[in-house]
């Protein structure tokens, strides 16, 4: 019986890390289209892709940070749970922003992006400590909380330098590469 739930366990985090590898992958794709959103605006083709791909990213991120959310719930773990609960929901209002930018450019303001900078970089920070609680993978979770909480001060601090942007995204990828290791070990 503990053999079948341990295989269990590898199946659904082994799920998990794998829509981790999809949402990593879209990350591209989304990035250069939001590249030409700003320098020169989409057509309809463009912005069409760029709202299914939105989508495909969300429902991705959904079943990625699911793992962590079991994870959380299996090493009774609860700000992990509660940190991955917050970051599915704040990826869910940015992705909705995003889409509300795409159909009305014109609803896009400083004090916006200021705010969702600051809400990701409040939530990847929670999100890295409870990463350094769990105790049952070692040394590894608690690299990943520290990347998980150095970007998250970046993003905090992005609005007031624009060298935390860079710094942030660097460590985005950095700990995303992480954190799809830490839900395959």
């Amino acid at each position: 019986m503990k053999q079948k739930k341990e295989g269990e366990t590898a199946k659904r985090l082994r799920k998990s890390f794998f829509s981790g590898i999809a949402t990593f992958i879209l990350v591209f794709p989304l990035a250069v289209l939001e590249f030409y959103r700003v320098k020169q605006g989409l057509d309809i083709k463009m912005t069409l892709l760029a709202f299914f791909l939105n989508f495909l990213y969300l429902g991705t991120y959904f079943l990625f940070i699911k793992g962590y959310i079991f994870l959380g719930e299996k090493t009774k773990n609860k700000l992990l749970t509660k940190t991955s609960y917050a970051l599915l929901l704040m990826e869910v209002f940015t992705i909705l922003y995003t889409i509300i930018i795409l159909f009305m450019p014109q609803a896009e303001k400083k004090i916006l992006v200021t705010t969702e900078l600051a809400l990701v970089g409040i939530g990847l920070t929670v999100f890295g400590a409870a990463l350094l609680r769990i105790k049952e993978l070692g040394t590894f979770a608690k690299v990943c909380g520290v990347f998980q909480i150095l970007a998250g001060i970046s993003y905090f601090l992005t609005p007031a330098m624009a060298i935390f942007s860079f710094i942030a995204v660097f460590l985005f990828m950095i700990n995303s590469l992480l954190e799809l290791a830490l839900l395959h070990v």
